[in-house]
This record gives C-alpha cells, sequence and structure tokens, in this order.
C-alpha cells in the first residue's frame, strides 16, 4: 500500500500485492486443521487419563458411600431428636456425603473427559482428511459413517458389525451394553427397522437428537451410563413400550416424554430427579409401571394422577412432602411403594381410599401419625407396611399385629365415620324441619298479608319453593 500527500488531501493506493481471499475449500481446511490442533492440545493438557481399574475402583468407592448416606439415614430417622434437629442432621449428613465423593468424582470426571476430548480429535481428524483429500485410513469400514467410538480395536469392530448387521436388516434387537462408549453414533439413526436398543454400562452423555428416528424402536435401555439430558425428540418414538433410564445423572425428563403413547414401563430409579413432566399425565394412555426410586422428588404434578392405567408406582428414598389430592383418581393402581421419604412425608389424602384395586402398599420409614379413615373402603389390600412411623391410628398394638388386623381396624373406622355422617344429616335434617314450618309462616304473612286463611291458602306453594 502507497500513501501520497496532495495538497490537503491523503491518496492511498491499495493496488499493492495484497495476499489473495482463501476459498471457501480453504477455508473450510485451515479451520479443520485449527480444530485438529485444538483437541490435541487439551489432551495434552489433560495428561495420560487415569487406569481404567482405578476408574473402577473410584465407582465402587462412591456407590460405597451412597450405600452409607442411607443407612446414616435410617439411623436418623430411627433416633428420637426433635424434628427440626433431624432436618438439620440430615443435611449435614447428605453434605458430608458429598465431600466424600468429590476425589472419587474428580477420578471419573478426568476419565470421561479425557475420553470424550479423544473421540473428538478422532472425528476432527476425519474430517480434516477428507478436506484434504488424502486417504481416509481412520475410516472405519461402512459407508462414510463415524462409529468408531469406543476405546480400541476389539470394541470398535464390535460395534461395527452390529451396525452392519442392523442396517442389513439380519438383526432388529441391537446390543451395545458394555461396549465403553462414550457417544452413540448418529449413523444408527438412520436404521429405522430397530426394535430393541441395549445402551446399559456404557459411558454415553448424551444421547443423539437421530435417536428419535427410529420409529419401530420398542425398548431402550441406557441403564449405567452418565447421561444428564435427553434429547426431546425422544417423544417421537411412538412405539416405544419399555424405557429404563436408571443409573444416569438425569436432574430432569423430557416435557416431550408423554408424547410416547404406547409407553408401558418407565424407570428412573438412581437418578439426581427433582421434578417429573408437569404434563406427564396428559399422554401416556398405556403405562403400567413408573419406577422413579432414589431421587429428589418433592412433589408430583397435578397431571400425573391422570395416569389412569398405571398399575405400580414405585417412589421410595425420593423427599416427597405431600401427595396430590387427586392422587385417587389412579383407580388401577395395585402396588404403592412411598416408603423411605423420611421426614418430608407426613400424612395421606384422604382420596387414598378411591385406590379400590390397591393389594400392596409399602407406607414404611415417613412421618405418618394417622391414616385417613377412607383407607377403610381399600377391600383387596394382601399386604401393608407401616414400620417406623409415629402412628397414631392405627396403634402400635395393631401394626405390630400384622395386615390383617390392620385393614380391620380401619374398617371399622370407616363404618365408625360413615355412621357419624349419618348421625350428623339427620340431626340437620331433624332441625331444618323444626324451623321449616315457621319459616313457611313467616314469608307467608309477607307475602299475603297478615290473614291466616290467606297464608293457609299458599302454604303449599311455598313449600314446594323452599
Amino acid at each position: 500500500m502507497a500513501v501520497a500527500h496532495e495538497g490537503n488531501f491523503v491518496t492511498v493506493d491499495l493496488s499493492t500485492d495484497a495476499p489473495e481471499p482463501l476459498s471457501p475449500g480453504a477455508l473450510a481446511l485451515q479451520a479443520a486443521v485449527n480444530e485438529v490442533a485444538e483437541f490435541r492440545s487439551k489432551l495434552q493438557a489433560l495428561g495420560e487419563p487415569p487406569d481404567h481399574e482405578y476408574v473402577d475402583e473410584a465407582r465402587a468407592a462412591i456407590s460405597s458411600i451412597n450405600a452409607t448416606l442411607a443407612s446414616n439415614l435410617e439411623q436418623l430417622h430411627f433416633s428420637e431428636s426433635e424434628s427440626s434437629a433431624k432436618d438439620r442432621k440430615e443435611q449435614d449428613i447428605r453434605d458430608a456425603a458429598e465431600r466424600a465423593k468429590l476425589p472419587y468424582q474428580a477420578v471419573i470426571d478426568t476419565y470421561e473427559l479425557y475420553h470424550s476430548y479423544e473421540s473428538l480429535l478422532k472425528a476432527a481428524e476425519l474430517n480434516m482428511m477428507k478436506l484434504s483429500g488424502e486417504p481416509e485410513v481412520l475410516l472405519p469400514l461402512l459407508d462414510e459413517e463415524d462409529v468408531n467410538l469406543g476405546d480400541g480395536e476389539e470394541v470398535n469392530e464390535e460395534v461395527r458389525r452390529t451396525f452392519v448387521a442392523a442396517k442389513e436388516g439380519t438383526i432388529k434387537d441391537v446390543k451395545l451394553n458394555s461396549c465403553n462408549l462414550s457417544r452413540f453414533p448418529d449413523a444408527f439413526g438412520n436404521i429405522s427397522t430397530i426394535v430393541s436398543l441395549d445402551l446399559s454400562d456404557n459411558r454415553l452423555k448424551h444421547l443423539p437428537d437421530t435417536l428419535g428416528e427410529l420409529v419401530a424402536l420398542e425398548s431402550l435401555n441406557v441403564e449405567h451410563n452418565s447421561l444428564v439430558v435427553l434429547p426431546d425428540t425422544i417423544g417421537l418414538l411412538k412405539s416405544l413400550k419399555v424405557l429404563i433410564l436408571s443409573r444416569n445423572k438425569l436432574t430432569a425428563l423430557p416435557e416431550s416424554i408423554p408424547q410416547c403413547s404406547c409407553l408401558e414401563i418407565l424407570n428412573a430409579d438412581f437418578n439426581e430427579l427433582e421434578y417429573l413432566p408437569s404434563q406427564i399425565g396428559s399422554g401416556l394412555p398405556n403405562i403400567k409401571h413408573i419406577s422413579v426410586r432414589w431421587n429428589k422428588l418433592r412433589s408430583l404434578p397435578t397431571s400425573f394422577c391422570s395416569l389412569r392405567s398405571l398399575r405400580k408406582l414405585e417412589l421410595k428414598f425420593n423427599q416427597l412432602k405431600a401427595l396430590p389430592q387427586a392422587f385417587g383418581n389412579l383407580i388401577n393402581l395395585e402396588y404403592l411403594d412411598v416408603s423411605c421419604n423420611f421426614t418430608a412425608l407426613q400424612a395421606l389424602p384422604d382420596t387414598v381410599g378411591d385406590l379400590v384395586a390397591l393389594s400392596e402398599v409399602d407406607l414404611s420409614c415417613n412421618q405418618i401419625k394417622i391414616l385417613p379413615d377412607s383407607f377403610g373402603r381399600l377391600q383387596f389390600v394382601k399386604k401393608i407396611n407401616l414400620k417406623d412411623n409415629p402412628l397414631v391410628s392405627p396403634p402400635v398394638e395393631v401394626c405390630e399385629a400384622g395386615t390383617e388386623a390392620i385393614m380391620c381396624f380401619m374398617r371399622n373406622r370407616w363404618l365408625n365415620f360413615l355412621e357419624e355422617e349419618r348421625q350428623r344429616y339427620s340431626a340437620e335434617k331433624e332441625q331444618q324441619e323444626k324451623w321449616l314450618p315457621w319459616a313457611i309462616n313467616g314469608l307467608s304473612k309477607v307475602f299475603f298479608g297478615g290473614s291466616p286463611h290467606k297464608a293457609s291458602n299458599n302454604e303449599d306453594y311455598l313449600c314446594q319453593q323452599l
């Protein structure tokens, strides 16, 4: 660039040898090279990943801490401390457990982070070679789909064989459990014939949006991974009947889950769920069994009570403070477990008496003092567990006598309640019969004057109106 001064003006000559702008292909290649360099730098900064056995030991230690936590919480529940002191102590116990897990969780997170970056690096190198025209030596022998996701050639070969078989239609049940996968291949989303998919015991943190393209899928098992979120496209799985999400790190379920209209079994045990989809009851017309044990649920959405096909419900080890007033709408419920909500759950709604199909119920390890009288309406209860509640009604000696004694006591309570209601109604009716003639006489005087003859002629009319 040349600069010349002419009087008060400055002339700039831009006709010098400026670098030519890069072509779109060259720009893409440069971006790919930079991406590879970035991932290599991050892997180098992380250093060597923790040994696999060390990671397994860390996972075992966390499981042990969780077991000790459960034991300590139970002991606290049985103690005679005041409620406020228990609440503080419970929080201290939970905080101590979280602190104890920190070093082990750091090992696991480092291991998973390293292998995540390693997978990203492989994908970036593959992209760089495609753009540069080099032979694609890292591509697995599958069209151009990236399914090279595991650690080690043996794992990759297993994924490749499964992919080929599924794509050719020779298998409909895809089993990739315990394959050490950190990412599920997008390519499987193009195989619409898959009926069953088992991804349990891997290292998955996310599932691709292409999961929703598996329109024939009836069973999905992602148990024991590291999933923190599920794609909203899961609601597109209209054929899905069984969904196993247990032992992950989910804090919420997609609001689209109610759109899985064929779903019969939903298992989300051992996660960190704080709430369920607000409109969960707006769909799922065929749901039979829901299990959300060992989570952090404090309440159920009101719409939950619209799941009229539900037969089995497991809510053990949560932080539920109450059940919805409309809970009795679950008229086909046969099995109910709301045990071990400890200091949170103190009462049941009166509508529990509407659960006419109930045959087994576990209410142990809560703070329930009185069962609602309507409980006596339940005719088919074969087993009930009320242990470790500060019960007043039914009394302890009745509870210790077993299910039959408990239900007999509650039926008598219900009959007594009905008798009290009958007597109350009779008393109100009798009182009404006493003041009704007086009211008619008074109104007759107002409307028809003071003549007794006129009043008598219109008494029948006034009585009918009242």
